[in-house]
């Protein structure tokens, strides 16, 4: 996993929250990227994955600290190598789809 990635969307998400007035462009940029990155390693499966898609939809500030957030346990699970967690939350398929949902779609 690319660490300098995920450090420069995680940035951007903290330098976004200090400006005033949000850059519509910008942020749908970084969402893009946010879920390329998530897509790509964890895959389209993943809890955090679909957490992403499901709840960063606004372009307000709220949506960058929940999404740097995401981005950041991320991380902190890369980190710590924990090889299953791809694997332990993925998301059951009766939940696939569910686009209104941000709370927990598995058993944590």
């Amino acid at each position: 996993m690319s660490k300098g990635m995920i450090n420069d969307l995680i940035e951007a998400a903290q330098s976004a929250l200090h400006t005033e007035e949000i850059e519509i462009e910008s942020i749908y940029e970084w969402k893009k990227q946010a879920i390329e990155y998530l897509t790509e390693h964890l895959g389209s499966d993943h809890y955090y994955t679909h957490y992403f898609i499901n709840c960063i939809q606004e372009n307000e500030h709220k949506s960058l600290l929940t999404g740097g957030g995401v981005l950041a346990a991320v991380r902190e699970a890369v980190a710590r190598k924990d090889r299953d967690f791809c694997r332990r939350f993925l998301v059951p398929d009766e939940d696939r789809g569910e686009s209104d949902r941000c709370g927990p779609y598995v058993n944590l």
